[in-house]
């Protein structure tokens, strides 16, 4: 093979290698579009735990907390109950937290057997 013969053969090489660069470069792009345009439009789930407190002498059943928790769109994943003095305390981690958060809230705010809430939305 002769010297031009040569000289042709690297540049070729060297225009695959830039070819499949530029290729590798936009197919990357593209998955990570995808990939944030599917994280701003899918619902997001969130898993929060749960404590509500209630005055004893007006009992809550373990039925009617989980009724109350499915009324706002929560599945609890597990509950434990906590009974001292004069409160009853239910437990909870709950999935589907996020934007039903402030509709349960204003409810147990309006709730008069709530003695007291605490809500702590899991990291994401």
């Amino acid at each position: 093979m002769t010297k031009q013969g040569h000289r042709l053969q690297i540049k070729s090489c060297w225009r695959i290698a830039d070819l499949n660069l530029g290729v590798g470069a936009g197919a990357t792009l593209l998955v990570l579009a995808a990939v944030t345009l599917t994280e701003a439009v899918l619902p997001q789930r969130q898993d929060a735990d749960l404590k509500i407190r209630y005055r004893r002498d007006r009992p809550v059943t373990q039925k009617a907390f989980r009724e109350m928790l499915a009324g706002h769109g929560l599945r609890p994943q597990s509950v434990t109950q906590h009974v001292e003095a004069e409160v009853l305390e239910y437990s909870a981690t709950v999935e589907g937290f996020g934007a039903k958060a402030e509709a349960l809230r204003a409810a147990l705010r309006r709730d008069p057997t709530v003695l007291g809430f605490a809500c702590q939305p899991h990291k994401a």
